[in-house]
C-alpha cells in the first residue's frame, strides 16, 4: 500500500509539474515550433547519447578501481546500458544505480557493500562536477552575472552537492550516543565514510574520473542543444554547458517519475530567465525524455536476452561445466561470467 501510494505521490507531482510548465507559454507559441524538425540534429543527439554509454562505463571502472577491486570492462558496460533502460522505465531515475547494485553483487561475485560504494562514487564523481561548471559559468557567462532566477537555481544546488559530499565522507564521525539507536547501520556507514575517503586519496584516478564527469556532463548538454536547434530553438551552446548538469541534477530528486515535470520546470526557468522562448525550451525537455526512452530500449533488450539465458542455464541447458580445480580461490578474485556460475560463490 505504501508504495502504491508514493508511486501515486510522484505521478501526480509530474501531471502537476508538466501542467505548470506548460502553463507558461500559450497555445500559439507552442504551435510556433518549426514544422520542418531538422533530423540530421535529432539524429546528432541521438549519437551522443548512444556513445555516452562508454565514458559513463569507463567512470565507474576508475571509481572501482579508487576502492581497490576491478570490474570487467564488458560486464560493467551491459549493467550501464540495462540501467539506462530502468533509469526511465522505474518511478526513479536512480532505478538505473540500483539495478547496478543488485547486478554487480548478486550475479558477479562482488560484495553488496563494493557494489554500492562504487556505484555511489561513481554518482558522487558525476556531482561533484556540477558545481564545477555552474560556478565557472557564472563567472565565464555575462548574461549569468547578476541573473536572480540563474542564482536561485545555481547557489543552492552547487551548495547542496558540496554539503552532501562533505557528509558522505564524514559519517563516521557520528556521536557514539546515536549510534547506540541502530549500531549495525551506523558501522557499516563507518566503513563506507572510510572507504570513500581512501578512494579519494588516489589522487590519479578521482581526478581522472572527475575529469571525464566534466566531459561526460558537456557531451549530456551538446545533445541537449542539438534537440533545441532541432526544434528551432536559436540557442546559445555555452548557455546550454552551464545550465543542462544543474539541470539534470534537479530531475534526479526522487520526487516524480523518471524526472518528468521536474526537468521541464527547471529548463523552463532557467532558459527563460534568459530571454529564451518558452514553448520551445519545453519542446526540447520533452524531446530529451522521449530521447533517452529510445537511448534505453538496447539495455532493456540486454537484459532480456541476459536474463532469458541465465534461466536457460539454470535449467539445465547447455549450461557450461567447469571443473572445479579451474575455479579461482583467491579471495576477491572477479570471476568470468561464465565461469562464475560453474564455480562455488567467491567471498570478495
Amino acid at each position: 500500500m505504501r508504495r502504491v501510494l508514493t508511486l501515486s505521490a510522484k505521478i501526480a507531482v509530474s501531471i502537476l509539474l508538466l501542467w505548470w510548465a506548460q502553463s507558461r507559454f500559450t497555445a500559439a507559441e507552442a504551435l510556433s515550433i518549426d514544422g520542418d524538425v531538422a533530423p540530421a540534429m535529432l539524429a546528432a543527439a541521438l549519437a551522443v547519447q548512444v556513445v555516452l554509454t562508454l565514458p559513463l562505463t569507463l567512470r565507474w571502472l576508475l571509481a572501482a578501481r579508487a576502492l581497490g577491486k576491478r570490474i570487467q570492462p564488458r560486464v560493467a558496460w551491459r549493467l550501464v546500458w540495462v540501467g539506462q533502460f530502468f533509469n526511465q522505465t522505474l518511478p526513479s531515475t536512480l532505478g538505473g544505480d540500483a539495478y547496478r547494485i543488485w547486478a554487480l553483487s548478486a550475479r558477479y561475485d562482488h560484495t553488496i557493500g563494493f557494489a554500492s560504494m562504487s556505484v555511489v562514487l561513481d554518482r558522487l564523481l558525476a556531482l561533484l562536477a556540477v558545481p564545477l561548471i555552474a560556478l565557472s559559468g557564472v563567472w565565464l557567462v555575462p548574461e549569468f552575472m547578476g541573473n536572480a532566477t540563474v542564482a536561485t537555481i545555481v547557489w543552492p544546488v552547487s551548495g547542496a552537492i558540496c554539503l552532501g559530499t562533505l557528509v558522505l565522507a564524514r559519517l563516521d564521525a557520528i556521536p557514539s550516543g546515536l549510534r547506540r539507536h541502530a549500531p549495525s547501520v551506523f558501522e557499516r556507514l563507518e566503513r563506507f565514510s572510510v572507504a570513500l575517503r581512501r578512494a579519494v586519496r588516489r589522487q590519479n584516478i578521482a581526478a581522472s574520473g572527475l575529469v571525464l564527469s566534466v566531459a561526460i556532463h558537456g557531451a549530456t548538454a551538446l545533445s541537449v542543444f542539438f534537440l533545441a536547434r532541432a526544434v528551432g530553438l536559436k540557442a546559445e551552446l555555452l548557455h546550454f554547458l552551464v545550465v543542462t548538469p544543474i539541470v539534470m541534477f534537479i530531475a534526479m530528486l526522487p520526487v516524480t517519475i523518471s524526472g518528468w515535470g521536474l526537468r521541464e520546470g527547471a529548463m523552463m526557468m532557467a532558459f527563460g530567465a534568459l530571454g529564451y522562448d518558452p514553448g520551445l525550451v519545453f519542446a526540447t525537455s520533452v524531446a530529451f525524455g522521449l530521447m533517452m526512452i529510445v537511448v534505453g530500449l538496447p539495455g532493456g533488450l540486454l537484459w532480456i536476452v541476459h536474463h532469458g539465458s541465465r534461466r536457460s542455464e539454470r535449467h539445465g541447458m547447455g549450461a557450461p561445466t567447469t571443473p572445479l580445480a579451474t575455479c579461482p580461490s583467491t579471495a576477491g578474485q572477479e570471476l568470468d561470467p561464465d565461469t562464475a556460475n560453474a564455480c562455488p560463490k567467491a567471498m570478495s
